[in-house]
């Protein structure tokens, strides 16, 4: 009998460790999937939360630049460009020497404001009249820029335009 008695202790200790195994399976499942539902959430988050971050940056400096180049276009030296009738199609603008006040001009803004490293100052129709510093100008592979997309959208809006990224 104590045989029998200890032969159905072992069968219903056996059905309780495997239930006992079975019910930590089950929620070590139920804890990994959640786990790693949380983990997916949390990253989806942070990068969501870093990309808006680097977004607000980026607009930030994009805000900032304009308002410089406003500044810069408000002033008396940029109210008229005196010397129209003597750009250099060879030397893709004004020479060098001519209307200095508007170089000197972009040469304090490029070293005040850092956040330029080359300044375009076009006619109407899109041509060159003084491009900074003047090896840049030298250097343009295309002397008139009317048919840029965003050239095209400042002139029918009359407002900035701020192109997509371009290799130059």
């Amino acid at each position: 009998m104590f045989d029998a008695f200890l032969h159905n202790l072992k069968r219903i200790l056996l059905v309780i460790a495997l239930s006992s195994l079975l019910s930590v399976l089950i929620v070590d499942l139920y804890l990994h999937d959640s786990l790693e539902v949380y983990a997916i959430q949390s990253w989806d988050d942070n990068q969501t939360s870093h990309l808006q971050h680097i977004s607000h940056l980026v607009d930030q400096q994009l805000n900032d630049a304009l308002q410089d180049l406003k500044f810069i276009s408000e002033q008396p030296e940029f109210q008229e460009l005196p010397y129209i009738g003597e750009i250099d199609l060879s030397l893709n603008g004004l020479p060098e020497e001519i209307d200095g006040d508007k170089r000197r001009l972009l040469e304090s803004f490029l070293l005040h404001y850092k956040r330029f490293s080359v300044l375009f100052i076009l006619t109407s129709t899109g041509d060159h009249y003084i491009s900074h510093p003047f090896s840049v100008q030298r250097s343009l592979k295309k002397y008139n820029l009317s048919d840029r997309p965003y050239i095209q959208r400042a002139r029918q809006s009359k407002t900035s335009v701020i192109s997509n990224r371009f290799v130059g």
